[in-house]
């Protein structure tokens, strides 16, 4: 099951907020809103819903799904999702989405599901792209399809979304639809853990768990990339200890002590 973000409404929606405060305007329900004075904030946003502002139509979805201000009611919230979806409002068309996969206020239905994440996923929705490539790669109402999975993941996890970070550190872990690379493995998770993923900490934990931990032998230099003419990213004293990932030649790929920084070492200055 895909993981509930209706509840970024505040980002989402400034994005694009107009700068009235005066009259009926998103704006202005939007400050109700924040002050949590919802039901200023549902008047204001079902007028203009009503006038087809997509916005509005969104906002109020989240409002009925939340249960903010309202009584909490799913088939409401995919009545607004649906109106702004058909104006193509990329964060309704997730929302909407993710009720139909999860059968909540309507009929459980992939096929839709699948078409609106992809929709807002190609409009550059990070939360979408996620969506989307995590029924691919559950075999969600599709065939699993792991290398659909790692595309939109990737979209994903390069805006920073910290949940498709995680998630191609798990498939490079452990060859899902792509070489083994525990290189890729680390980076990606430790990505997540700095955009915030508290689960990647447990992937890299279980990462390391079956690999070697070694001591610098004399001072060592760590290099960018596999290359002695690559930049030199730290350099490590003698009787330092750090987690060998690959080996490649006469180079090792290797995580520092600080569990963060990685880069490569010749293997004859580790013991």
């Amino acid at each position: 099951m895909t993981t509930l973000f209706s509840n970024i409404l505040l980002a989402a929606l400034l994005n694009s907020a107009p700068a009235q405060l005066h009259g009926d305007s998103f704006i202005v329900g939007f400050a109700s809103y924040q002050e949590a004075n919802y039901t200023e904030a549902h008047d204001m946003w079902h007028r203009l819903a009503l006038k087809g502002n997509a916005r509005s139509q969104y906002a109020l979805g989240v409002m009925y799904e939340l249960g903010q201000g309202v009584k909490h009611d799913y088939s409401t919230a995919a009545k607004w999702y649906t109106q702004a979806a058909e104006q193509g409002y990329a964060m309704a068309r997730n929302n909407l989405a993710m009720l139909y996969e999860s059968a909540q206020g309507v009929p459980q239905d992939f096929t839709i599901a699948l078409k609106y994440y992809l929709l807002a996923a190609e409009q550059g929705l990070p939360s979408a792209q996620y969506n989307y490539a995590l029924m691919h790669y559950e075999g969600v109402g599709v065939n699993q399809d792991y290398a659909i999975a790692r595309e939109w993941l990737t979209k994903s996890a390069d805006q920073g979304f910290a949940s498709a970070q995680y998630n191609l550190g798990v498939m490079y872990h452990k060859g899902h639809g792509v070489p083994q690379d525990h290189v890729q493995a680390a980076k990606w998770f430790i990505t997540a853990i700095n955009t915030g993923a508290i689960r990647a900490q447990t992937g890299l934990r279980l990462l390391l768990k079956d690999k070697n931990k070694v001591v610098t032998l004399a001072k060592v230099d760590v290099y960018i990339s596999p290359d002695s003419n690559a930049d030199v990213i730290s350099h490590l004293d003698a009787g330092q200890h750090i987690y060998t990932l690959s080996k490649k030649g006469t180079w090792v790929a290797v995580l520092l002590h600080d569990q963060e920084t990685l880069g490569w070492v010749d293997h004859r200055l580790l013991d």
